[in-house]
Order: C-alpha cells, then structure tokens, then sequence
C-alpha cells in the first residue's frame, strides 16, 4: 500500500457562524488558512467534509481546486 499524504478538515461554513460565535470564526479562518496554504506548497492532499444539506456552503477559508 503506498503511503499518501492527506490533511483532512471538517468545514467551517459560514452558515454555522452568527452574531455571537464571530470570534471562533475568526480563529478558525486565523488558525486554518494558515495551515492549508502550507499543506498545498508541500503537495499535501488536502480534503474537506461538507455538510450540504445547509443553504449557504460557502467555506470561511477558500478551498483549493
């Protein structure tokens, strides 16, 4: 079996965030943008759990083609 390199990371969509949960959101997208962007410079695998039965899918960090 050959070895993968995988990051796995639930979605923070920005359906869950509100008026009283904004300073997670912002920990989120200040702690995972980061860590994202490093994993594509290194050619890591990057995926990404979606919860699609929200109206509003859109990620709070960009999710990489």
């Amino acid at each position: 079996m050959e070895l993968k390199k995988d990051l796995i990371i639930v979605h923070f969509q920005e359906v869950f965030f509100n008026d009283t949960n904004q300073a997670v959101k912002k920990t989120v997208k200040n702690n995972l943008q980061p860590l994202v962007d490093a994993a594509q410079k290194i050619d890591i695998h990057v995926s990404f759990w979606e919860d699609l039965n929200t109206s509003n899918t859109t990620s709070v960090i960009p999710i990489p083609a």
